[in-house]
């Protein structure tokens, strides 16, 4: 998915919707999830699903 169809499927969306950090926010939050529950599944750290959902990507380990 491109940056262009996000923001395209986004129209009509709060801000956060146009990101994809917002887009996975929206989605955990809609199944009702918290970031624990999601950190857990995932096996990420907490820190880690708030730093994609805000879209910082520093939070992650260089390569």
């Amino acid at each position: 998915m491109s940056e262009n169809n996000v923001n395209q499927e986004a129209k009509g969306q709060p801000f956060e919707a146009t990101t994809y950090g917002g887009l996975l926010r929206i989605a955990r939050e809609n199944k009702e999830l918290s970031i624990d529950q999601v950190s857990s599944q995932l096996r990420i750290s907490p820190d880690q699903i708030e730093g994609l959902e805000s879209d910082n990507y520093k939070v992650f380990p260089t390569p």
